[in-house]
């Protein structure tokens, strides 16, 4: 397949150009090239590339794998510039090429150009105003967490509230047991509770309800769930971006809390997965999106009691 190259050049004032290969010699590879040009026009001080005519040879890469570099006649300053290479059908047919170019390169070369006169007389220095410019806010760096060992059971009952949900703080291991109450089928612990968090994503939007809300957790279940499950009563997996939201009068938020917003603010890497299977382990952080009135934030269990682990959100 054969390339062609086209050029056109901004020609300055009194100045004559022609193609020259890396060695300085005219280029004629696997053909040839030939560049007429006009003399420049003396008031203007510009010229025009009437025609050129190249055949350029398929190089080993499958392109034209050389650079043009073109000389001026009158101060030997010279100027790479890249090709602009269009793909032309059957070589055997395209033996030579021709063109009309009137402008598809501008190619300025320092030495071989004359200034144009301003048109409008530059500013006084000191009486320039400067516009004021603003750093851009730098995106947090994401937060990955550290597992923790999980620390032995109170051996107190779990405290309750109205609605039946157990009452958990920032710290403490929630979970739930199988139905002889021997085995820990799953469990739980909150790292940190944070309103209105920074994101971490770089494109992150607003929340849709009002706030976001970050919770740090880790969890893990027993490999035993899986059985546990067969037999009824406790979920196959726990899934930990189920989330209720109600204010300080009870009333739970009917929108729903995990929103395609709440999705972007923390980078994947930041994000825990979204259930634990049997035997499995998780750690990482989920945002919720909630209305500003909302004061408490539930974890639901799923199970057969229905019932969730309720934590205060700061103030």
């Amino acid at each position: 397949m054969r390339q062609l190259q086209f050029l056109a050049l901004d020609l300055q004032r009194g100045s004559r150009w022609q193609p020259v290969d890396a060695r300085g010699a005219h280029s004629t590879r696997n053909g040839r090239t030939q560049v007429t040009v006009n003399e420049s026009d003396p008031d203007t001080g510009m010229g025009m590339i009437r025609t050129l005519v190249a055949q350029f040879g398929r190089s080993d890469r499958g392109n034209v794998g050389w650079r043009e570099r073109l000389t001026c006649a009158r101060s030997n300053s010279i100027i790479e510039a890249p090709p602009t290479a269009h793909v032309l059908g059957d070589p055997m047919k395209r033996i030579l090429l021709a063109a009309t170019v009137a402008s598809i390169l501008a190619v300025t070369l320092v030495g071989c150009s004359v200034p144009a006169a301003p048109e409008t007389e530059p500013e006084k220095p000191g009486l320039q105003t400067p516009s004021p410019t603003s750093a851009p806010t730098p995106t947090p760096t994401p937060t990955l967490l550290t597992w923790t060992e999980f620390p032995a059971p109170a051996g107190v009952a779990p405290q309750t509230n109205a609605r039946g949900d157990i009452i958990k703080s920032v710290g403490e291991v929630g979970g739930f047991l199988d139905l002889a109450g021997e085995t820990v089928l799953f469990r739980f612990m909150v790292h940190a509770i944070t309103p209105d968090p920074a994101c971490t994503a770089p494109e992150a939007a607003q929340p849709a309800n009002g706030r976001y809300i970050r919770v740090d957790l880790q969890a893990e279940s027993d490999p035993a769930l899986a059985a546990a499950y067969e037999q009824g009563g406790v979920p196959s997996a726990v899934f930990l971006q189920t989330w209720e939201a109600v204010d300080a009068n009870g009333v739970a938020a009917n929108a729903p809390t995990v929103t395609k917003e709440s999705f972007t603010c923390l980078t994947a890497a930041e994000q825990i997965q979204s259930e634990v299977g049997p035997g499995e382990r998780a750690i990482g952080s989920i945002v919720l999106d909630v209305p500003t009135s909302v004061t408490h934030v539930t974890l639901v269990s799923n199970t057969a009691e229905e019932t969730g682990w309720e934590f205060t959100l700061p103030k």
